[in-house]
């Protein structure tokens, strides 16, 4: 009995925790975010108390040359990064980890745009296929 109660709070809490990422999620435009994933590209672990810290790991890889030219003012990006939350930081972190690792977009043969539509990066209204009217 005892278990049932813990494996149902901790669905619960999981089930609040991925809305609250989900709401969370700051949208970018598709350039952006996908300078945001490019930047991010490595494999990363993030500790929880470096979640903030998502803006230099974006300055650091245009610093290095690391990032493709887009048309993304990136100081700008960096400084919109730095005024983020933790939690949006982290909604950021752990949409770009689907972006890269999620086996679901890729199987079914999605390419950037819409992976990034369906992981809210992007809103439909923000991506190239769906110019705003």
């Amino acid at each position: 009995m005892r278990d049932t109660v813990e494996s149902d709070i901790a669905r619960r809490d999981l089930r609040r925790y991925y809305t609250l990422l989900r709401v969370s999620l700051p949208t970018f435009t598709e350039e952006e975010a996908l300078l945001l994933c490019e930047a991010m590209k490595e494999p990363f672990t993030l500790h929880p108390s470096d979640v903030r810290l998502l803006w230099a790991e974006v300055s650091n890889a245009y610093r290095l040359g690391r990032l493709k030219h887009r048309k993304v003012d990136v100081p700008a990006l960096v400084d919109r990064l730095r005024d983020l939350t933790a939690f949006e930081c982290m909604a950021i972190y752990d949409a770009i980890e689907q972006f890269w690792h999620s086996e679901y977009f890729h199987r079914i043969d999605l390419d950037d745009t819409e992976i990034l539509l369906q992981i809210g990066l992007i809103a439909k209204e923000q991506s190239r296929r769906n110019p705003m009217k």
